[in-house]
């Protein structure tokens, strides 16, 4: 039986915000959109598992780019996800609902220093325990270290967890390591119902 309902952020809580960052960082840097957001895919994984900092990641991102490294490129991170966080009310409803229905709620993220620091700062937050951020935690979906961290918070087995996320191969990932996996498309009522599917109920109020 599920007993906790965990959430990808961006997305799922939020909606996407990668391309308006992205967009950012091209603009500030006067870089090809497609060229930033390709080097950056390349250059997160390590900035999101904490092992660079984001001081490093725009001197290595503007030395692929060949473009010259500013002090200020360093905070285009904290900026970016300030104009681009919008809160998925509907989604947001359904994970309080899930709460007054006693199912722990939680989050699992790869996420940024400056972006961890954002949304711990945001009161909606305060939803979910636990709060499990790749970068806190030195692992990324799809590594079975960050679900491993998030079931040993909830303290329960992983079958007694669901996670739900934008992206196949983090759902897929969720389900390797035992926990149910909920592909989410965009909408709330498709979330409720995949939710229902395995036998998650919420008393809605």
């Amino acid at each position: 039986m599920i007993k906790a309902v965990l959430f990808d952020i961006g997305g799922v809580l939020i909606y996407d915000p990668d391309e308006q960052i992205y967009r950012k960082i091209s603009r500030e840097l006067g870089a090809d959109y497609k060229r930033t957001e390709g080097e950056t895919e390349k250059l997160l994984p390590e900035l999101q598992t904490g092992k660079n900092t984001e001081r490093e990641f725009f001197t290595r991102l503007t030395g692929r780019l060949g473009i010259p490294f500013k002090e200020e490129y360093v905070n285009l991170w904290k900026k970016g996800i300030m104009e681009a966080c919008v809160l998925n009310e509907d989604v947001y409803k359904v994970a309080k609902e899930l709460k007054q229905s006693n199912y722990q709620v939680g989050i699992i993220s790869n996420i940024e220093k400056s972006h961890t620091e954002y949304f711990r700062s945001q009161p909606w937050i305060r939803l979910f325990c636990p709060v499990v951020m790749s970068n806190e935690v030195g692992s990324r979906k799809p590594e079975t270290e960050i679900f491993d961290v998030a079931i040993e918070e909830v303290n329960l087995s992983a079958e007694e967890c669901a996670f739900v996320d934008n992206k196949r191969e983090y759902v897929n990932a969720a389900n390797g390591v035992g926990m149910h996996g909920v592909l989410f498309k965009g909408d709330a009522r498709q979330l409720r119902k995949e939710l229902a599917i395995i036998g998650v109920k919420i008393r809605t109020v």
